[in-house]
């Protein structure tokens, strides 16, 4: 636990916290979810908790800034375990409204960099609402705006509904030279080849002038 000038309180958060500081956190995520977009449904518990679950290919540190008992600041970790970018992370850093221009995301961006040292990262990229506050505060620590990712809602009840079901209809003939494939556990060997050169060609997003690399399955 750190004590940034008598003022915040940053304090570890995991999938399994409990009580009423991982409450407090959800309804801060639940706030912040809100004012981005406020037509989407907020999030649920079960939601953020699974936000703070690491994966094969992230393992996840948080924090949360607490004002007497209140989570007023959340960071999210992403230390990166593909094996072409071990000396990254990605981190998110986000504030209550009523918080912010006060030192609140500073004191999170220290604990970030802590765990870039505890982790041995030398590369640490921040994600997060592209806005006027967002890039002044990125920008005084002398970061760099590289990759803008813009994202569009699809009301599914505008759809045209005719022509989804005609796609629906007539799957059977245009995947005709397909066949299905399952197994249980483990890829078969004789199939890891072609699994491998296909989830790297899913992975083709643009990355810009990210300093990064894709990651590429191998067998």
């Amino acid at each position: 636990m750190y004590d940034i000038a008598s003022k915040f309180q940053i304090i570890g958060l995991t999938a399994q916290s409990q009580g009423a500081l991982f409450d407090s956190a959800f309804e801060l995520h639940r706030q912040l979810g809100t004012e981005i977009d406020p037509d989407q449904d907020p999030d649920t518990s079960e939601g953020f908790r699974a936000s703070l679950q690491g994966n094969d290919k992230f393992e996840r540190e948080a924090s949360i800034a607490c004002v007497s008992g209140r989570a007023v600041g959340l960071l999210r970790m992403y230390i990166n375990s593909l094996v072409q970018n071990t000396d990254k992370a990605d981190a998110k850093i986000e504030v209550a409204a009523d918080h912010r221009r006060r030192g609140t995301a500073t004191a999170l961006l220290r604990r970030a960099l802590d765990i870039c040292d505890e982790t041995n990262r030398t590369s640490l990229m921040a994600f997060g609402v592209n806005s006027d506050i967002s890039h002044c505060f990125w920008t005084s620590f002398g970061a760099e705006r590289r990759l803008i990712e813009r994202e569009s809602r699809l009301w599914t009840n505008e759809t045209d509904a005719d022509l989804m079901e005609s796609w629906i209809g007539g799957r059977t003939e245009r995947a005709r030279e397909y066949e299905l494939i399952k197994w249980r556990g483990s890829t078969p060997a004789a199939m890891l080849g072609n699994v491998a050169t296909m989830r790297t060609a899913m992975n083709d997003a643009p990355i810009d002038d990210l300093d990064m690399e894709i990651g590429r399955a191998h067998v």
